[in-house]
């Protein structure tokens, strides 16, 4: 999907992709005496647009609905609330669990995954190792690193962009497995604008995605391509 950090795909009816909301992270900040621009109620109106303009028959939200560990606020939890209320009632939600997802099933007494296998495609947050059904996929879907990439203007400014990472699970990972083969991967960028994020260009991979996924390439929102990492790296050095 253009200009949107979130992913369609076909297979068995239509399937919408997205992470890393980070509900509370604003009202945290804020806490903190942090300037943070207004985001999150805009963001929940940007879900809830484009799920009516999907229609999809399944959602997949891939880590990190909340933000604060372990417990959420009363707001929170009402925001929570609302985006899996509404997808709910004409779609299948599938919420792989994140790092910040401690006590979710409670909030929303539904079943949550560690990691799923959905058809060839296995989705895992990222921040702990996949489990060995991913020797029966074709493609891995993660998150967890909120990718970006920071470009500095002529005038000194910074620009910051969300990206898409395209890459491969390393055949050396997958030998734990017994098994090497070749799998596609991708990382999302993350839902909430606010995040902090990994410059994927001028920063290493930090965490277990760094000895699970090979041969990056960035993409931005807009679909524009700006190729593997390893050659953005030698041309913005």
């Amino acid at each position: 999907m253009v200009d949107t950090p979130a992913f369609f795909f076909d297979y068995k009816g239509k399937n919408l992709v997205f992470a890393d909301m980070h509900i509370g992270y604003e009202s945290e900040m804020k806490k903190l005496g942090a300037n943070v621009p207004e985001v999150e109620r805009n963001m929940i109106r940007e879900i809830e647009r484009i799920y009516s303009s999907v229609e999809p028959d399944r959602v997949f939200i891939v880590g990190d609905i909340k933000h604060n560990i372990p417990y959420a606020s009363f707001k929170e939890e009402r925001n929570i609330y609302r985006i899996i209320d509404m997808m709910s009632e004409s779609s299948e939600v599938y919420i792989i669990k994140g790092n910040h997802d401690g006590g979710i099933e409670e909030i929303l007494d539904m079943q949550v995954y560690e990691n799923l296998l959905f058809g060839k495609i296995y989705f895992s947050h990222g921040h702990r190792y996949p489990d060995n059904k991913i020797i029966n996929a074709k493609m891995l879907i993660c998150a967890h690193v909120h990718p970006v990439l920071i470009l500095k203007e002529k005038t000194g400014a910074y620009l910051r962009y969300r990206v898409w990472v395209e890459g491969k699970v390393s055949k050396e990972f997958l030998r734990r497995y017994g098994k090497e083969r070749e799998i596609k991967a991708m990382i999302l960028p993350a839902f909430n604008r606010a995040l902090p994020g990994a410059d994927i260009v001028k920063e290493e991979m930090t965490g277990v995605l760094k000895n699970i996924i090979t041969d990056m390439e960035v993409t931005l929102l807009d679909g524009t391509k700006l190729g593997k990492v390893s050659i953005l790296r030698d041309k913005l050095d």
